[in-house]
């Protein structure tokens, strides 16, 4: 219930996985720096939506769209890990808060 929520909220609000993965790219820039806290709530924010996406296309299992959906959106949440992952094991965050 709580990601079907997140969902709607997140949608009505207008926001895609486009900004956030715009979003995620500004916390994490690639000369370096940025914050692994702030990147890593929003790599869970797209997994969630994934999550959700995913969920209500195994609800509506005839529903091309809602299908492809959840393809797609599962394919941005293993990129927004790996990014995440990729960016904060290098070090090339600043760490002091």
């Amino acid at each position: 219930m709580r990601l079907a929520i997140l969902a709607l909220f997140l949608t009505s609000c207008g926001v895609t996985f486009e900004s956030l993965e715009q979003a995620l790219a500004r916390a994490l820039p690639a000369t370096g720096g940025g914050d692994c806290a702030d990147a890593e709530r929003l790599r869970d924010t797209i997994c969630d939506l994934a999550k959700e996406y995913c969920d209500r296309a195994e609800r509506a299992q005839d529903d091309a769209t809602a299908q492809a959906r959840c393809v797609d959106s599962k394919e941005r949440c293993e990129r927004a890990r790996a990014f995440v992952s990729e960016r904060c094991a290098r070090g090339m965050v600043d760490d002091r808060r």
